[in-house]
């Protein structure tokens, strides 16, 4: 069953992209080039094989894979010179490409009637018999290599110019699965030439050449999946889910401690659908700011020179330290605020080292996210820790007597 995985996935993603090749045109391509694609699996599939020579129709195991195959690399050369641009007659190169496809496909579709016929029915397609079965291979592997190095140099070309980001990586593993889809068909080429009558003979077995076009042809259909999946708005909207939820991970400890002594600083959890995680994020971020907020008052003198004196020893670098720093001093807040001991800092002093609240929302929100968690890192080390539980508070009724 693990072969239907593949197959599964991509009817699974035509369907996820067929609404929007509706109302985008540019999709279209994509699209199709992925509906292809998800034939070619399917058919290559071992359940598939018997259920069409059950019904005598093993005709249908190998030409169907070619067509598609063939409108699978066109479409995809068509989605990449949609989406990527910069042709000065980009209607006369969609001509070209398409009638350069129906020539090689009708090339194809002559040779195959002077093809020899396989005991079931398929088409005996060995490359080292008849001379039509020779032209049938040569137009695909042609029409093939053709398409295929053309996108890979839109790719590739378009990759070095793209931003960082989850496009560039995209335009990257796209091109290199053309690439690997141009060694699977000069691999195909190889084995060809050298299987003719007075050919030089192939390096490898037939048996070694299969399972390398079977490995080569894999690779290069799942890196130009990911490729073109990869900078859709959607796979950018669910990896913003995972790092907001890994963030909330991070922070949670943290907030839990904090409003535990200061629960009045936790908002009303009825209107914070589990699903936004920004806003769930947001809040979070609010709650531990706002309950520092409220150890003020439990802030204890002469923090901020021991954990400065630590962090220096440890040579970490300033954005550590501060988190080091910070994390000490909430941590010693916390422990004075538990035991009842007020604090010995005027509230006028505890600035922190929050991020600037005049900048955007959202520019708040990641920066401020950032801060907390390096501080929330900090918070859990065991040099915290130790710092933390090894500071000397004052005895609450002693300094009741002290200040009288």
């Amino acid at each position: 069953m693990s072969n239907l995985v593949v197959p599964l996935l991509l009817w699974i993603v035509v369907a996820w992209r067929a609404p929007k090749a509706v109302k985008h045109p540019n999709q279209r391509p994509l699209v199709i080039a992925f509906f292809c694609l998800a034939i070619v699996t399917t058919v290559r599939t071992p359940q598939a094989e018997d259920l069409l020579r059950q019904f005598d129709l093993a005709v249908l195991l190998t030409v169907p894979k070619h067509l598609a195959g063939a409108v699978m690399t066109a479409a995809v050369l068509e989605f990449v010179a949609r989406m990527l641009g910069g042709s000065s007659n980009p209607r006369r190169d969609r001509h070209i490409r398409y009638a350069f496809t129906v020539l090689m496909v009708t090339i194809m579709m002559a040779a195959l009637p002077t093809i020899p016929r396989t005991p079931d029915g398929d088409f005996l397609l060995g490359v080292g018999g008849t001379v039509a079965s020779l032209v049938y291979w040569g137009a695909w592997l042609t029409h093939l290599g053709t398409m295929l190095a053309l996108a890979t140099r839109l790719f590739l070309r378009q990759a070095r110019q793209a931003p960082g980001g989850r496009l560039r990586v995209g335009l990257t593993l796209s091109g290199i699965g053309t690439t690997v889809g141009l060694l699977y068909a000069a691999n195909k080429l190889g084995f060809m030439v050298g299987s003719l009558p007075d050919g030089p003979g192939t390096p490898l077995s037939p048996d070694a050449t299969a399972v390398a076009n079977t490995v080569l042809l894999d690779l290069s259909l799942l890196l130009v999946v990911v490729g073109t999946t990869l900078p859709a708005p959607a796979v950018g909207a669910a990896i913003g889910k995972v790092q907001d939820l890994r963030a909330l991970a991070d922070l949670r400890p943290l907030w839990k401690e904090i409003s535990t002594q200061s629960p009045d600083v936790v908002l009303n959890r009825e209107y914070t659908p589990r699903w936004d995680t920004q806003l769930r994020l947001y809040r979070c971020a609010v709650e531990i700011e706002d309950g520092v907020l409220a150890l003020h008052g439990s802030m204890q003198a002469d923090v901020d020179d021991l954990a400065t004196k630590a962090a220096s020893q440890s040579d970490m670098p300033v954005t550590e330290a501060e988190a080091f720093i910070e994390a000490c001093r909430w941590r010693v807040a916390l422990r004075a605020k538990a035991t009842g001991v007020p604090g010995t800092v005027d509230e006028a002093d505890c600035a922190t080292s929050r991020a600037d609240a005049e900048s955007t929302s959202e520019e708040w929100l990641s920066d401020e996210v950032k801060r907390l968690r390096r501080i929330a890192r900090a918070y859990r080390s065991r040099a915290v820790r130790d710092l933390a539980e090894a500071f000397p508070l004052p005895t609450p009724g002693l300094q009741e007597s002290t200040q009288l």
